[in-house]
């Protein structure tokens, strides 16, 4: 009856070992983003410059990415250039030259 234990043991310790590393790992991840971004934010307003949607074919189907590029201007009047991956949802509200809403986080020009 307790012929398994220690082997049945061993693997529940494995798990919980591995899951535990797991949360560890992501719990650092979680907090070094947190303070990269723990500064001062200015919102602002983009102008959507491009859009494209890139499909991924693989062994268990395909995948769609949107992405979103956009300009902006921060209170300084400097402008910057970026692009994103967006949700599909964002991506169909959007449209070439239409205004999206946006962040720059510090540093930023001007503070």
């Amino acid at each position: 009856m307790f012929k398994h234990l220690p082997s049945s043991f061993a693997w529940m310790a494995a798990i919980f070992a591995a899951m535990g590393t797991l949360f560890f790992v992501l719990g650092g991840h979680t907090f070094y983003r947190n303070c990269q971004f723990a500064g001062p934010v200015e919102r602002t307003v983009g102008i959507v410059t491009s859009r494209s949607i890139t499909v991924s074919h693989g062994r268990h189907g395909s995948s769609t990415t949107y992405h979103l590029a956009y300009r902006f201007f921060d209170t300084a009047g400097t402008g910057f250039v970026s692009s994103t991956t967006v949700t599909s949802q964002t991506y169909y509200q959007l449209h070439e030259g239409g205004r999206c809403p946006g962040q720059i986080f510090a540093p930023f020009p001007g503070h």
